[in-house]
This record gives C-alpha cells, sequence and structure tokens, in this order.
C-alpha cells in the first residue's frame, strides 16, 4: 500500500514537472521545479516513515 501511494506521488509530480518544463524559456522552469521535486521527496519521506530532517 505503501509502495502504491508512494508511486502515485511520483506519477503526479513527474506529471506536474512536465507541464513545468513545457515553457520555452530557458532556466524560467527552475523556480517551479525545485518546489516540485522538494514536495515529492518529503511525500515519500513520510510515506515511509523516514525522518524529513
Amino acid at each position: 500500500m505503501k509502495k502504491r501511494h508512494a508511486q502515485a506521488v511520483v506519477a503526479i509530480a513527474a506529471l506536474a514537472s512536465a507541464g513545468e518544463g513545457a515553457a520555452p524559456i530557458p532556466l524560467s522552469d527552475c523556480a517551479l521545479l525545485v518546489p516540485t521535486q522538494l514536495t515529492m521527496v518529503v511525500s515519500i519521506s513520510v510515506i515511509f516513515g523516514f525522518d524529513v530532517n
């Protein structure tokens, strides 16, 4: 169940990142990609019970 939930989090983050990266202006997506990826890592850590710090 945890693995399936984590896979869903990764899929959502991947879709969000693909949409953010579709901007034709170079480096404009960095401000959006970093929080998306950070949220994904924190979510996976919480799902599996790892210390977020």
